[in-house]
């Protein structure tokens, strides 16, 4: 790339760094049938490391030139993970008292930190932290069964002071006291 002092081949790798990681955390999820899955962890990452890559080469261009002004690089790795906390935030549901998606909004942040390491350079950390993820959420997912079997907790089902009574399907007559005149 011209002016710039990071390879091309570089830059490619650090994208398929972070795309491949991001899509096994994203395969994850989508075996479990979750609402984030493959593409959406892989666009996550994939994106982290472009905006990280572009931050560390406006930072060199910046570095190498006459001009007087710095720029850090990650100032925009903290505006990517604020970013997402709005992605996460729309994986997330409420219903009845029971919150769902906390996990898929976790792991899109995640991948977005697997993104902005890659877009660093720093694929040992990338790997490590994505294998050390992906351990935790297959054991603890299956930890979690368990204890759930065992009735140690409730992860699927209702609270009893929080189940609400059916509402019933025949339709409700108006009386002629509650009528308006």
């Amino acid at each position: 790339m011209e002016g710039f002092t990071m390879p091309l081949e570089q830059v490619a790798f650090r994208l398929l760094v972070a795309l491949v990681l991001s899509a096994i955390i994203g395969l994850e999820r989508e075996v479990h049938g979750k609402p984030a899955g493959l593409r959406t962890h892989a666009l996550v990452g994939l994106g982290a490391a472009i905006m990280t890559i572009c931050g560390v080469l406006i930072a060199e261009q910046y570095r190498s030139g006459t001009a007087t002004t710095t720029v850090d690089p990650t100032r925009l790795a903290s505006v990517v993970i604020q970013g997402i906390g709005f992605i996460g935030a729309g994986v997330i549901i409420q219903s009845r008292g029971i919150v769902k998606g906390l996990t898929s909004a976790a792991t899109l942040w995640f991948v977005a930190a697997i993104g902005i390491a890659a877009g660093f350079g720093f694929w040992e950390i990338s790997a490590i932290s994505t294998s050390i993820a992906l351990i935790l959420l297959i054991l603890f997912m299956k930890l979690e069964q368990e204890a759930e079997r065992l009735e140690l907790i409730h992860l699927h089902s209702e609270p009893e002071e929080k189940k609400l009574p059916k509402r019933s399907k025949t339709k409700r007559s108006r009386s002629p006291s509650s009528q308006s005149v």
